[in-house]
């Protein structure tokens, strides 16, 4: 049973959500938090239902107004927390974190996140955005991912913000994949009978 942290609504800096140790949004649960990033740098946590029993979690880290810049050229900011499905949610809805992935405003820098499975143990994988442009890493199917990220300033400026990506994906009820396989049987069937019809 989670010990009730606190809504990421609350969570608006980044000495904030170090101090608090762990904040809740939906169902995941974002803990462990750790970064060399500046203090007053603004975190936000939003969610956007995608269809198809898909949530996106987005977590942003983003330079406040008049805040510290990032030492730039090539000197790493590292960023690393955990994502946690919570099962004891209410409306709960069984579900695996599908797909993770970043993007940075680095101005020539690049943010690499590195993903696992527990905290020291299997990589899941490794993607970099490059110049803002996202990264992708999906075929996940885990409840709990932990994050090893370094964000890079290049030579010609400084990053002012970088956002994590997290897509759950609802589990499919064995009711819905029995009648899917039903489907797939009978129009299997058809199939065949249009063949050997001709």
């Amino acid at each position: 049973m989670w010990a009730g942290p606190i809504t990421c609504a609350n969570v608006s800096t980044v000495a904030q959500f170090v101090q608090d140790g762990s904040c809740e949004i939906g169902d995941k649960v974002f803990s462990g938090f750790t970064t060399t990033l500046p203090s007053n740098w603004q975190v936000t946590f939003s969610s956007h239902v995608q269809g198809g029993g898909t949530t996106l979690y987005q977590v942003q880290f983003a330079q406040s107004t008049g805040g510290v810049d990032l030492t730039p050229a090539g000197s790493p900011y590292n960023v690393a927390f955990a994502v946690t499905i919570d099962p004891t949610t209410p409306g709960y809805i069984p579900s695996y974190i599908s797909e993770v992935g970043v993007t940075t405003d680095t101005y020539n820098g690049q943010d690499t996140k590195s993903v696992f499975t527990t905290s020291g143990g299997a990589l899941l994988g490794t993607i970099t955005s490059v110049n803002g442009t996202p990264a992708f890493l999906g075929g996940l199917s885990a409840q709990t991912v932990y994050v090893q990220e370094s964000i890079t300033s290049g030579a010609a400026g400084t990053p002012d913000s970088a956002t994590d990506y997290f897509f759950e994906t609802a589990t499919p009820e064995p009711a819905t994949m029995a009648l899917m396989g039903v489907g797939l049987l009978a129009l299997g069937g058809l199939l065949r009978r249009k063949r050997s019809a001709k």
